[in-house]
């Protein structure tokens, strides 16, 4: 118990006294990441090396998980969006993938393999990606003038007034942007402690349990059915909040 949360981190250069800078590198979740990527392409190989019209199991599978963010995008989009919906769905899936595969992947008997969204770092890049793609989302939607229009508040735009008279509503902006930029970094924040920390809880849950009955098969059996079910809750949900995002940047109103 002691040991969780314990991290190997190279705090300078290797080979030198430079240090390197944010507190260093994990050195483990950066192998444990490429494994992941490894696994994943590999996955990605085995289920579409064969792709006919009557589908086998591994092609019905992608196409399913494809079709369920597919129905999700469209309506989030909105009728005059598709276009955006289309180009984001690539992104969603990517990430949902690379959540499910990260979270599974201690499934693997391999030692000192640990799941990559079990640190925070992982986690808080995850949920840069997926905030800032629905920013720029936005901006490919209503372009920079309008994303910037929406970030300035409700009433930035007041087309029934002009000059002195719509000055108050543009002071307005220098309220309310700031506030829309602290909005987007607390979903950062928030978005990367959710993931990370139901994955760590998972492992509180696993060693707790573990050591009350002694490591016999119920562990075991636990062990499978919650490493299993979160990676797939996790994934979907961080993927579900994404859409979320990205259609309150699209259609604001």
């Amino acid at each position: 118990m002691e040991d969780l949360g314990q991290r190997l981190v190279w705090h300078y250069i290797p080979f030198t006294d430079l240090l390197i800078p944010f507190g260093g590198i994990n050195i483990i979740t950066v192998i444990n990441t490429v494994f992941v990527f490894f696994v994943a392409l590999l996955l990605i190989w085995w289920g579409t090396r064969k792709i006919d019209l009557i589908p086998g199991r591994s092609q019905v599978l992608f196409e399913f998980m494809i079709q369920i963010f597919r129905n999700m995008l469209e309506p989030a989009a909105g009728d005059t969006h598709q276009r955006v919906a289309r180009r984001a769905l690539p992104v969603v899936m990517s990430l949902f993938y690379f959540i499910l595969v990260s979270n599974a992947i201690v499934l693997l008997p391999i030692p000192h393999l640990e799941e990559p969204t079990g640190d925070l770092n992982c986690t808080f890049a995850l949920a840069v990606v997926a905030v800032t793609y629905s920013v720029l989302a936005s901006i490919r939607a209503h372009g920079v003038k309008g994303t910037f229009a929406e970030f300035c508040g409700p009433l930035w735009h007041q087309p029934d007034k002009s000059g002195w008279d719509a000055l108050p509503a543009k002071l307005s902006g220098l309220f309310f942007f700031p506030l829309r930029i602290i909005e987007e970094v607390s979903r950062m924040i928030s978005l990367s402690c959710r993931l990370f920390g139901n994955i760590f809880g998972v492992a509180i849950v696993i060693i707790v349990v573990s050591s009350i009955s002694y490591y016999v098969l119920m562990p075991l059996a636990l062990y499978g059915v919650l490493v299993i079910f979160e990676a797939g809750l996790q994934a979907f949900v961080f993927a579900t909040l994404t859409v979320t995002y990205l259609s309150s940047a699209i259609n604001p109103n």
